[in-house]
Protein backbone atom coordinates (compact mmCIF):
# COMPACT_ATOMS: atom_id res chain seq x y z
CA UNK A 1 0.00 0.00 0.00
CA UNK A 2 2.39 2.12 0.85
CA UNK A 3 4.44 1.77 -2.62
CA UNK A 4 1.16 2.75 -3.94
CA UNK A 5 1.01 6.27 -2.04
CA UNK A 6 4.44 6.79 -3.27
CA UNK A 7 4.38 5.65 -7.07
CA UNK A 8 0.93 8.41 -7.22
CA UNK A 9 3.22 11.05 -5.72
CA UNK A 10 5.98 10.54 -8.49
CA UNK A 11 3.15 10.54 -11.39
CA UNK A 12 1.62 13.75 -9.93
CA UNK A 13 5.20 14.63 -10.07
CA UNK A 14 5.84 13.93 -13.06
CA UNK A 15 2.45 15.14 -14.47
CA UNK A 16 2.93 18.67 -12.65
CA UNK A 17 6.95 18.98 -14.24
CA UNK A 18 5.84 18.16 -18.02
CA UNK A 19 2.66 20.40 -18.12
CA UNK A 20 3.65 23.29 -15.62
CA UNK A 21 3.04 26.58 -17.21
CA UNK A 22 6.93 27.48 -15.70
CA UNK A 23 8.82 29.50 -18.58
CA UNK A 24 12.53 27.56 -18.39
CA UNK A 25 14.13 28.77 -21.53
CA UNK A 26 15.21 32.56 -22.10
CA UNK A 27 13.51 32.77 -25.40
CA UNK A 28 13.66 36.37 -26.17
CA UNK A 29 11.99 35.98 -29.20
CA UNK A 30 8.95 34.27 -28.38
CA UNK A 31 8.31 36.57 -25.26
CA UNK A 32 8.67 39.68 -26.80
CA UNK A 33 5.96 38.58 -29.47
CA UNK A 34 3.58 37.36 -27.40
CA UNK A 35 4.32 40.76 -25.11
CA UNK A 36 2.87 42.68 -28.30
CA UNK A 37 0.24 40.38 -28.94
CA UNK A 38 -0.88 40.87 -25.96
CA UNK A 39 -4.76 41.22 -25.13
CA UNK A 40 -5.97 44.63 -23.74
CA UNK A 41 -7.23 43.33 -20.20
CA UNK A 42 -5.44 43.08 -16.53
CA UNK A 43 -6.28 39.26 -17.04
CA UNK A 44 -4.11 38.53 -19.66
CA UNK A 45 -1.50 41.20 -19.22
CA UNK A 46 -1.34 39.58 -15.45
CA UNK A 47 -1.03 36.03 -16.59
CA UNK A 48 1.86 37.23 -19.04
CA UNK A 49 3.32 38.90 -16.13
CA UNK A 50 3.40 35.83 -13.74
CA UNK A 51 4.70 34.11 -17.00
CA UNK A 52 7.43 36.25 -17.04
CA UNK A 53 8.19 36.29 -13.01
CA UNK A 54 8.52 32.13 -13.02
CA UNK A 55 11.58 32.65 -15.40
CA UNK A 56 14.43 31.76 -13.42
CA UNK A 57 17.17 33.62 -14.10
CA UNK A 58 15.87 36.42 -16.35
CA UNK A 59 17.86 37.69 -18.81
CA UNK A 60 18.34 41.53 -18.81
CA UNK A 61 15.80 41.33 -22.18
CA UNK A 62 13.36 39.68 -20.37
CA UNK A 63 13.27 42.16 -17.09
CA UNK A 64 12.93 44.53 -19.42
CA UNK A 65 9.58 42.95 -21.09
CA UNK A 66 8.58 42.87 -17.28
CA UNK A 67 9.48 46.53 -16.88
CA UNK A 68 7.38 46.92 -20.35
CA UNK A 69 4.40 44.49 -18.62
CA UNK A 70 4.05 46.64 -15.72
CA UNK A 71 3.35 49.69 -17.32
CA UNK A 72 0.91 48.37 -19.31
CA UNK A 73 -0.51 46.72 -16.58
CA UNK A 74 -0.33 50.31 -14.48
CA UNK A 75 -2.28 51.59 -17.75
CA UNK A 76 -5.53 49.39 -17.40
CA UNK A 77 -5.71 49.79 -13.18
CA UNK A 78 -8.35 51.80 -12.46
CA UNK A 79 -7.02 52.31 -8.84
CA UNK A 80 -4.71 54.87 -8.53
CA UNK A 81 -2.63 53.10 -5.66
CA UNK A 82 -2.58 50.06 -8.05
CA UNK A 83 -1.45 52.16 -11.18
CA UNK A 84 1.64 53.81 -9.40
CA UNK A 85 2.78 50.67 -7.75
CA UNK A 86 2.90 48.77 -11.31
CA UNK A 87 4.66 52.14 -12.55
CA UNK A 88 7.27 52.08 -9.70
CA UNK A 89 8.04 48.11 -10.69
CA UNK A 90 8.07 48.95 -14.20
CA UNK A 91 10.98 51.67 -13.44
CA UNK A 92 12.58 49.00 -11.20
CA UNK A 93 12.89 46.47 -13.31
CA UNK A 94 13.48 48.70 -16.69
CA UNK A 95 16.20 50.36 -15.13
CA UNK A 96 17.59 47.20 -13.61
CA UNK A 97 17.68 46.06 -17.04
CA UNK A 98 19.46 49.01 -18.19
CA UNK A 99 21.95 48.62 -15.54
CA UNK A 100 22.69 45.01 -16.42
CA UNK A 101 23.42 45.70 -19.94
CA UNK A 102 23.66 48.56 -21.09
CA UNK A 103 24.61 48.85 -24.35
CA UNK A 104 21.21 46.95 -25.66
CA UNK A 105 19.18 49.16 -27.68
CA UNK A 106 16.09 47.09 -27.29
CA UNK A 107 16.41 47.93 -23.18
CA UNK A 108 16.79 50.88 -24.31
CA UNK A 109 13.88 50.59 -26.58
CA UNK A 110 11.40 49.11 -23.97
CA UNK A 111 12.36 51.92 -21.27
CA UNK A 112 11.94 54.65 -23.89
CA UNK A 113 8.58 53.61 -25.22
CA UNK A 114 7.36 52.86 -21.26
CA UNK A 115 8.45 56.23 -19.90
CA UNK A 116 7.45 58.52 -22.70
CA UNK A 117 4.24 57.62 -22.10
CA UNK A 118 4.26 58.22 -18.41
CA UNK A 119 3.41 61.81 -17.30
CA UNK A 120 6.26 64.08 -16.83
CA UNK A 121 5.05 64.88 -13.13
CA UNK A 122 4.88 61.42 -12.04
CA UNK A 123 9.12 61.76 -11.83
CA UNK A 124 9.37 58.74 -13.74
CA UNK A 125 10.25 59.68 -17.41
CA UNK A 126 14.02 61.00 -16.39
CA UNK A 127 15.94 58.19 -19.10
CA UNK A 128 13.73 59.28 -22.35
CA UNK A 129 15.64 61.86 -23.98
CA UNK A 130 18.99 59.40 -22.77
CA UNK A 131 17.50 56.53 -24.69
CA UNK A 132 16.29 58.13 -27.42
CA UNK A 133 19.30 59.45 -28.23
CA UNK A 134 21.14 56.16 -27.36
CA UNK A 135 18.81 54.48 -29.91
CA UNK A 136 19.38 56.66 -32.21
CA UNK A 137 23.02 56.48 -31.96
CA UNK A 138 22.63 53.15 -32.36
CA UNK A 139 20.34 52.58 -34.88
CA UNK A 140 22.43 49.63 -36.79
CA UNK A 141 22.18 47.43 -34.08
CA UNK A 142 18.92 47.87 -33.07
CA UNK A 143 17.81 44.40 -34.67
CA UNK A 144 14.52 42.49 -33.40
CA UNK A 145 14.94 38.87 -34.46
CA UNK A 146 12.35 37.44 -35.01
CA UNK A 147 9.90 40.25 -35.23
CA UNK A 148 6.92 40.25 -36.74
CA UNK A 149 5.08 42.78 -39.44
CA UNK A 150 2.43 43.32 -37.11
CA UNK A 151 5.10 44.37 -34.24
CA UNK A 152 6.79 46.79 -36.73
CA UNK A 153 3.42 48.51 -37.76
CA UNK A 154 2.74 48.73 -33.87
CA UNK A 155 6.45 50.45 -33.19
CA UNK A 156 6.29 52.85 -35.89
CA UNK A 157 2.75 54.09 -35.18
CA UNK A 158 3.71 54.48 -31.65
CA UNK A 159 6.75 56.53 -33.09
CA UNK A 160 4.94 58.64 -35.42
CA UNK A 161 2.69 59.43 -32.59
CA UNK A 162 5.33 60.20 -29.62
CA UNK A 163 6.05 63.69 -28.75
CA UNK A 164 9.36 63.34 -28.72
CA UNK A 165 10.30 62.15 -31.98
CA UNK A 166 10.24 63.93 -35.30
CA UNK A 167 9.03 62.63 -37.73
CA UNK A 168 12.50 61.24 -39.73
CA UNK A 169 13.60 60.11 -36.35
CA UNK A 170 10.19 57.81 -36.78
CA UNK A 171 11.12 57.21 -40.22
CA UNK A 172 14.56 56.13 -39.52
CA UNK A 173 13.61 54.05 -36.46
CA UNK A 174 10.66 52.29 -38.58
CA UNK A 175 13.20 51.75 -41.33
CA UNK A 176 15.87 50.43 -39.36
CA UNK A 177 13.36 47.87 -38.15
CA UNK A 178 12.04 46.68 -41.53
CA UNK A 179 15.63 46.20 -42.90
CA UNK A 180 16.44 43.15 -41.38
Amino acid sequence: MHSTIVKHWIQILIFCLLFSNVVKADDSDQLRNELFNLELNTEDISKYLKKLESINNPSPRVIAYKGATCAFLAKYMVNPIKKLYYLQKSENYLDRAVGRSPDDVEIHFFRFMTQSQIPSFLGMSGNVREDKAYIMAHLDEFKLEGITPNIISFVSGFLNSSRYCTSEEAKMLADSLTSM
